[in-house]
């Protein structure tokens, strides 16, 4: 387990581009979003990526509940150089109101790790940072928490497209 770790340490540090072409269609299409948080989330001790992918989606969830609206997440999953799981999301639709210090707290008490949660300053490029992210190999996720935003041009909303009588 050790020498994984090494492994994992060694590649993080010196991370292979295989898609390079794609950090700014990724970045631009990201940007197309009027994200509101910007943060980055570490844990204090290694942990297992789908163990961590939990945590956040907690973390995800009780901000959710906080909030009571829809929203969306784009989330990049990073491995730090001491080998240990490290997230960097951007957040669409949180209140004004949300106090962002709080979730930072309430990030420590779910991941047992650090985490710093910025409004999103379109200017500073975030979005293409997790874009980087993809032309690396990696991924980033795309999560959606509450119910779905449905659009006004969608007819299986329509009663009558229920009562199978419009298609």
């Amino acid at each position: 387990m050790q020498q994984k770790r090494r492994w994992i340490a060694r590649d993080a540090g010196t991370p292979h581009i295989a898609r390079p072409d794609l950090t700014e269609p990724w970045g631009t299409w990201l940007g197309s979003k009027g994200w509101d948080w910007y943060a980055t989330m570490t844990f204090g001790v290694w942990i297992h990526p789908d163990q961590a992918a939990q945590r956040y989606d907690e973390w995800a969830r009780q901000l959710y509940a906080e909030v009571g609206q829809p929203m969306e997440h784009a989330r990049a999953l990073e491995w730090q150089k001491r080998g240990v799981v490290h997230f960097h999301a951007l957040i669409w639709n949180v209140r004004r109101s949300t106090t962002r210090k709080a979730w930072e707290a309430k990030w420590e008490e779910i991941g047992e790790g650090w985490c710093a949660v910025y409004p999103y300053d379109r200017a500073r490029g975030a979005r293409f940072y997790l874009g980087k992210y993809v032309s690396k190999g990696g991924e980033v996720d795309l999560l959606k928490y509450g119910p779905e935003l449905a659009r006004p041009d969608d007819v299986r909303l329509d009663s009558r497209a229920r009562d199978g009588r419009a298609r």
